[in-house]
């Protein structure tokens, strides 16, 4: 079995989910460092580079916003969740079966008293320039007392481009 290990550090908790799917070129990625590979898989360390956290205000308060080098967003259709950003990175696999992830290390920082930005509902204005973004959290999404997300390293969409098999 082929094993994709991930070593973790500074990983903020609710802020930084980290969907890792590939692999890496260091020089693609400067936040991700091969530490060893070879044909029974490939170890490597992702530290997040922050930005400074932004500040946004809704109708239940103030939240924030912990953003990073390569972070995405949930989806509008996720809105009122909080807006635990993802990295995800591109990898060459050797083939499509008995690939996994495994996190053998992580840091991270609990950050308490604050509340994560929600994904935004986006409503349209009447200026044709898009829309008003209406920062409101899911009462039950924000209410449920358990690490979010459940596995903060995954493996993605897996297929070929130009008969190179790669993963996300």
């Amino acid at each position: 079995m082929k094993t994709i290990h991930l070593i973790g550090a500074q990983v903020i908790v609710f802020s930084s989910t980290v969907l890792v799917t590939a692999g890496v070129a260091p020089q693609l990625y400067q936040d991700v460092r091969i530490l060893s590979s070879d044909e029974s898989g490939v170890t490597f360390e992702y530290t997040p580079e922050f930005f400074p956290p932004r500040t946004f205000s809704g109708s239940q308060g103030t939240f924030l916003d912990f953003n990073f080098y390569g972070g995405v967003s949930l989806p509008l259709d996720q809105a009122g969740r909080p807006n635990l950003r993802y990295r995800s990175l591109l990898l060459g696999l050797p083939s499509e079966k008995g690939i996994s992830v495994e996190v053998i290390g992580s840091e991270y920082e609990d950050v308490r008293g604050v509340s994560v930005v929600p994904v935004p509902r986006v409503t349209e204005d009447d200026s044709g320039f898009g829309g008003v973004r209406n920062y409101e959290q899911d009462s039950h999404t924000y209410s449920v007392h358990e690490f979010i997300p459940a596995a903060i390293a995954q493996l993605g969409t897996i297929g070929y481009s130009r008969s190179t098999l790669v993963g996300t």
